[in-house]
């Protein structure tokens, strides 16, 4: 990763997704920083009256006002889901919150040591240990925000290594304040100041005690596996249907393997119609834990599931125009049951899938789409084999289907490079930024 893409990510890069952050939740969110901002202004602190305190005062008071907000954005219900346009939406912005926390709050100290200008009695009460306990306090903050981003920045760790590293992140926003209201800050001497950012920091340690305490055993289901199937790098489950589990074409859950990994839900989108007695999910070989699944998860075994999520079907049923669907690798898998239900549901639409993979030997599911194609006469189906067609791109999809591509919606599911690729490549094709749609899944990050 490098520095900058740190605080400026790709989501500021890409049209596409900046139009997705245009959300009712992301429309609150800029309500509420606005809000903080605003009552720190109007209490007219004493602050003011040097630029030097006064950006320090500001920074740290926007740090644990922002840094409450992104724990708030991690809560997954189907709310939140609703007001970003789908959890990865949500996600996004909870990214790019946390980012926010943290400029603040390294740039704090350094606009009060400017205020001290740079004094060496100023540096002894931030970096001596007990000569100022509420000072202590806000040090040992921020050393282990810099140790969480140096471990980030120099260090391709795991997932279950990153997620216990970034539980820290709650003693980060009680030392900070705790830090806030003892140091004699603007936070202590105004009171709607105080009320204010008590309530965030209610609402951020609310959240994350809910997380980590009470979202999974209230929401999560036991299922059984009733088939285990692999095929290359893809392992294929058919997982028991719980009762009362209502699903829409293009939903993923999150699922749990307790002989590899107890504590962890991993997302997965669902492969089977929304109509069947069982949910499919297609698991590629990526990573440390996807890669042991092959071998420990065995026909019968018990694993617990979260949701199902995602608003990436939704969007197809919501549109009455003709559609270009193009799948990478594994992005195939929501594309499966939203074609299943076009054929049972058939909306009179002509849609074109192009499913884009490195040879025949990756074509895991070419039989079953074929099939759906042969169903449904509207529903045209091929694939993209980059080992002789070099990599995908709109002007080639664009020779491969019938009718305007400007008057198509474009539905893009797979590796994040290939989507921004494809969503810069339509929109220069003449395809509105609206009718560009994708399911951004890597719910980690970048």
């Amino acid at each position: 990763m490098r520095t900058l893409d740190l605080f400026v990510p790709y989501e500021f890069r890409d049209p596409v997704t900046r139009r997705w952050l245009a959300s009712p939740g992301t429309l609150l969110l800029l309500m509420a920083c606005a809000a903080v901002i605003v009552i720190w202004v109007l209490q007219k602190p004493a602050s003011l009256s040097d630029p030097w305190r006064a950006l320090a005062k500001f920074s740290a008071f926007n740090a644990i006002s922002l840094l409450s907000l992104n724990f708030v954005l991690s809560v997954r219900a189907r709310w939140m889901e609703r007001l970003f346009n789908g959890m990865d939406r949500q996600y996004i912005v909870h990214r790019l919150t946390g980012r926010a926390a943290v400029l603040f709050m390294l740039l704090h100290p350094i606009f009060l040591l400017a205020h001290n200008s740079f004094s060496l009695e100023a540096l002894r009460t931030y970096l001596v240990p007990g000569v100022d306990w509420p000072v202590s306090l806000g040090t040992l903050s921020f050393v282990i925000v810099c140790v969480l981003i140096a471990l980030t920045m120099m260090f391709r760790i795991p997932y279950h290594i990153w997620f216990i590293t970034h539980r820290f992140m709650i003693f980060v926003l009680v030392l900070s304040f705790v830090h806030a209201v003892l140091s004699g800050s603007d936070v202590g001497a105004y009171p709607v100041m105080m009320g204010a950012l008590s309530i965030l920091f209610a609402m951020g340690v609310t959240s994350d005690l809910y997380m980590a305490f009470f979202y999974r055993p209230l929401n999560s289901r036991k299922v059984k596996v009733l088939r285990k199937s692999s095929f290359s790098d893809i392992l294929e489950l058919k997982l028991m249907r719980p009762h009362g589990f209502n699903m829409e074409p293009g939903q993923f859950i999150f699922v749990q393997f307790p002989k590899v990994a107890r504590c962890e839900f991993f997302p997965f989108s669902i492969s089977s119609d929304q109509y069947e007695d069982h949910i499919r999910i297609s698991i590629k070989a990526a990573g440390d834990t996807t890669s042991r699944l092959k071998d420990a998860v065995r026909k019968d075994d018990v694993l617990r599931i979260l949701g199902p999520y995602g608003m990436f079907g939704k969007n197809y049923m919501s549109h009455d125009r003709d559609m270009i669907w193009v799948a990478g690798g594994i992005g195939i898998t929501p594309f499966l049951s939203m074609a299943m239900n076009e054929s049972i549901h058939p909306t009179g639409r002509r849609i074109d899938l192009i499913y884009a993979m490195r040879g025949m030997d990756d074509a895991h599911y070419d039989r079953e789409l074929h099939r759906e194609s042969s169903i449904n006469r509207l529903f045209n189906y091929m694939h993209w084999l980059s080992m002789e067609r070099g990599r995908i791109s709109a002007e080639g999809i664009v020779r491969e289907i019938e009718g305007d591509v400007r008057d198509r919606v474009v539905m893009i599911c797979g590796p994040p490079a290939m989507m921004e690729a494809l969503s810069s490549q339509f929109r220069k094709l003449g395809v509105p930024t609206r009718n560009i749609i994708y399911e951004d899944f890597n719910l980690l990050g970048h």
